[in-house]
């Protein structure tokens, strides 16, 4: 359907180019008639995307579906981003992370009911999604906040830990 429009509009402003009335076709940013918090994207991968309207996704499917969101372009809009695939966590905390530069990564994850259970550094490379996983073997079950920190910005998500039976 999109494709569809698209050639709509071509083939309107070529014809009409003819006669030099071409007129600039502008797409609003976001479609809010679009808009479906609940919709079920079939690939569940990060693959972040900075949508027209500033707000990073996880993939173009959200962009276009949850968010509503006409064009983006590939990565974050900030100089970084983080996803926790699987919330809650059984085994492993799998963790998804995109820097717009090759920089040092700092990860925390701190119990919501007392201490730091968990803190490592590694390098991400350059404009690439780069998989980890941390294993919470020895994590209550309970609720945590994994705090990532790049070059004095952070971030923070909650996940779960759930037993396994």
């Amino acid at each position: 359907m999109k494709r569809a429009w698209y050639l709509f509009c071509f083939f309107c402003c070529f014809f009409a180019a003819k006669n030099n009335a071409c007129a600039q076709i502008i797409f609003d940013c976001v479609d809010t008639t679009r808009i479906n918090d609940y919709y079920l994207c079939g690939n569940p991968i990060y693959q972040p995307v900075c949508g027209c309207n500033g707000v990073t996704y996880r993939n173009e499917c959200a962009a276009y579906y949850r968010g509503g969101v006409n064009y983006w372009t590939n990565g974050t809009c900030g100089n970084f981003g983080f996803d926790i695939l699987s919330n809650p966590v059984l085994n492993d905390v799998t963790l998804s992370v995109y820097t717009r530069a090759s920089e040092r990564v700092l990860v925390e994850i701190w119990s919501n009911i007392g201490p730091k259970v968990y803190t490592n550094t590694f390098i991400n490379t350059q404009e690439t999604v780069q998989q980890f996983f941390i294993p919470t073997d020895a994590f209550e079950v309970g609720t945590y906040t994994l705090i990532m920190v790049v070059n004095g910005e952070f971030q923070a998500a909650k996940f779960v830990k759930v037993a396994i039976e």
